[in-house]
Formats: structure tokens, sequence, C-alpha cells
């Protein structure tokens, strides 16, 4: 299956936020694009969904810090999971 490409103009429709901040997001690097015939962009739709979707590591990380700090307290309780 073959990516799929959106323009800005079409994300800022979806999102409900002008084009400019679209425009905004790409400059920043929040948002993935390149440019098409020179100064259009197009955006990947997974990197759409990524923008909106992020997967942060350091969340990752302290859920399962947490998690163990969980279990280490519950087993000094003499409580059993």
């Amino acid at each position: 299956m073959s990516p799929k490409y959106v323009t800005p103009k079409q994300i800022a429709t979806r999102m409900q936020v002008h084009l400019a901040t679209v425009h905004r997001w790409i400059a920043t690097g929040k948002l993935k694009a390149f440019k098409r015939n020179g100064s259009r962009y197009l955006i990947l739709e997974s990197d759409v969904e990524q923008m909106l979707n992020p997967v942060q590591p350091i969340e990752i990380e302290l859920c399962s810090t947490l998690a163990s700090e969980h279990a280490a307290a519950m087993r000094k309780l003499g409580v059993r999971e």
C-alpha cells in the first residue's frame, strides 16, 4: 500500500485550526513535511497521526518505574497480586 499524503490545508480543515498554525508546526519541526514543486508542502498521513498521538519514552519509563514501586510496596505489605 502506498503512503497517503495530505496538504497543510487538509490538516487545518480536519483539525479546525488556521492554515498559518499548520505552517508554524512545519516551520518549528513539530510536524514533518517536505516541499513539492518548490513551495507547496506535503505531509505523510502517518506523520500527522504521530504528531497527534505521540509516544513519549519518558512516559513509558515513568509508568514502568511507578509499577515497580507499587509492586514493591504491595510485597512489603504482604499483599499478593
